[in-house]
């Protein structure tokens, strides 16, 4: 549901979204939907980016162990970004996820889509994400 980064890996890994993250140059880890917790080494807080709405926020958690124990375990938190009832369903139809592997609608809602879980496929998590960013006009 959320996948921790065991080394926090560079924004590269991001595609085209990688020249959009301003100071935040490391990923921390992702979400069975692609979204992507992100971490500015230097404050240590931690951000998330939501590839299809095209959103980056930042959140309160700040520091490794604030990540893991309170913000990853957080229901709302859980409930938002791991969706585990969506993720049941998905699993049900199109089987469990593999490594650096997530659901996502198909076409994408920004091009027409439904959004609706009847369209996600699963595919690798980092072409997914820089298709995605491709798609809202981020560029290489």
């Amino acid at each position: 549901m959320l996948t921790v980064c065991t080394e926090p890996l560079s924004v590269e890994h991001l595609g085209c979204w990688g020249k959009h993250t301003d100071r935040i140059t490391l990923i921390a880890g992702y979400t069975a939907f692609g979204d992507v917790f992100l971490l500015d080494p230097d404050t240590e807080q931690y951000a998330v980016l939501c590839p299809l709405s095209g959103q980056r926020f930042p959140t309160d958690c700040y520091g490794n162990e604030m990540f893991q124990n309170q913000f990853l375990t957080d229901p709302g938190i859980v409930e938002r970004f791991g969706r585990p009832n969506d993720l049941a369903v998905l699993e049900e139809r199109l089987g469990a996820l593999e490594q650096e592997h997530v659901f996502f609608p198909v076409p994408y809602p920004f091009v027409g889509g439904s959004g609706e879980l009847s369209s996600y496929e699963k595919g690798q998590v980092w072409a997914f994400i820089h298709l995605a960013g491709l798609f809202q006009g981020l560029g290489e």
